[in-house]
């Protein structure tokens, strides 16, 4: 669906979901084993991470359905442990909202159907990544779990003759995947380039059922029906492809400019890729504040202009003694198929020991 492509568009990270999701080579990574581990080895100091959207909703409208979801979920927790000669870190991101509903109308002169669907699902990501401060590379583990859970309501009904039908719908689907990543940056005074190269899940579980029941009506009569049992399986496709990530870094002052150019394979799996364009940039007021603000763009056919698929960021992050606070908006648009927005309110703290 067009949608989960907004979804998998939230704030991740104190910094870099703020500057339109770049980070590979950022001097101040915040969620190192999401953009680039070998980030790690910048980190002096243990720390724990809990980010989330306060406010945070999907809508997608287009000639026959349209999806609404409005949820409140952390999106970005982690441990990191500073050591003299290397940098540990396990982390877990919840990629996906918790809850949203499909509804669906389609009407014509022969006939109407009117559709209605809840979803609960919950996508996560964890792991572990390792840097050594000797080394300029990092390592990344990671597992990912999604458990989608669906029942759905449906009405037809035939505006020429007697028939109608009830269609109900209860589908299930979970999926246990692991993969592994590595990164690796170069600093040349003001100026940085990170690589980090994801590779395909190897998935060791997947579950996925849907089973329908129809009760045709025939007659006028409320017992005058026929009832139509069937299951379907391997309805739902899995992105699981290869990503790659080169970001680049210039620091002039107090200014900071990221540009992250990243390559997705697509969910057919046959080396075709959608790439995108990441912007983000940071002013340092002073030792403890900071200002954020960034955008990123999908560049493949059939995107036409700017802001067909886009997402922008902004926010302000200050400190205390022992924390590191954070607080800012997205949006998200995409109208390659049909018109969505994600958008939210994400906030954010460190602790720092």
């Amino acid at each position: 669906m067009a949608t989960q492509q907004a979804w998998s568009q939230y704030a991740i990270g104190l910094y870099e979901g703020l500057m339109g999701r770049s980070g590979a080579a950022m001097q101040e990574s915040t969620a190192a084993s999401f953009y680039n581990p070998s980030l790690l080895i910048q980190r002096s100091k243990s720390s724990y991470t809990v980010s989330g959207n306060s406010v945070g909703g999907v809508q997608t409208k287009s000639n026959n359905v349209e999806v609404n979801s409005f949820t409140f979920q952390p999106t970005y927790m982690s441990s990191i442990m500073a050591y003299e000669n290397s940098v540990h870190e396990f982390y877990l991101v919840n990629t996906s909202p918790t809850s949203y509903e499909l509804e669906t109308k389609v009407l014509d002169s022969a006939s109407t159907y009117l559709g209605q669907q809840k979803v609960q699902q919950t996508q996560i990501l964890f792991g572990y990544s390792m840097a050594f401060r000797s080394l300029p590379m990092g390592f990344n583990f990671y597992g990912s779990i999604t458990d989608k859970e669906g029942f759905g309501f449906a009405e037809y009904t035939s505006l020429v003759s007697d028939e109608r039908s009830t269609v109900q719908t209860k589908s299930d689907f979970n999926s246990l995947g692991v993969g592994f990543s590595m990164g690796t940056h170069v600093n040349f005074n003001s100026y940085s380039i990170g690589f980090h190269l994801k590779t395909r899940q190897i998935y060791l579980a997947k579950h996925d059922e849907e089973n329908v029941s129809t009760y045709v009506h025939t007659g006028l009569s409320p017992t005058d029906y026929y009832k139509v049992e069937s299951k379907n399986t391997n309805q739902s496709t899995v992105v699981n492809g290869h990503e790659f990530i080169v970001g680049h870094s210039w620091a002039v002052g107090d200014h900071e400019f990221l540009s992250d150019t990243t390559l997705t394979e697509k969910s057919d799996l046959t080396a075709a890729y959608e790439a995108k364009q990441s912007f983000g940039y940071k002013l340092k007021f002073d030792s403890e504040s900071r200002f954020l603000v960034g955008m990123s763009h999908i560049l493949n056919n059939p995107v036409r202009y700017l802001g067909q698929a886009m997402y922008v960021s902004t926010g302000y992050s200050w400190a205390s003694p022992t924390l590191r606070n954070v607080v800012g908006f997205y949006f998200t648009t995409n109208r390659l198929e049909q018109d969505f927005y994600a958008y939210g309110l994400t906030f954010g703290s460190e602790f720092r020991h």
